[in-house]
């Protein structure tokens, strides 16, 4: 199983996964150059996948999107992906 999660902190930050658990506490712990300079972070969602490609796929297309809005619409639930 792969995963795709958002976390948030002053912004949000997208990724993908075949282990959350060991990724959150990455992130968590400042093993993660990209979000250790930011502060706290919270998992505000996740979706699991088949695969990792399926879930890189969903990550690219979250990306895209390039909006908080979008983004905050995902989290809500009143947009898929």
């Amino acid at each position: 199983m792969a995963w795709v999660y958002i976390l948030k902190g002053k912004r949000y930050y997208i990724g993908s996964t075949m282990n959350l658990k060991k990724r959150l506490q990455d992130h968590l712990r400042g093993n993660t150059h990209t979000t250790k300079r930011i502060g706290e972070w919270y998992l505000v969602w996740q979706k699991e996948f088949d695969n990792l490609s399926d879930a890189r796929n969903a990550e690219v297309k979250i990306k895209k999107w390039k909006s908080r809005k979008m983004i905050e619409f995902l989290i809500e639930e009143k947009v898929n992906i």
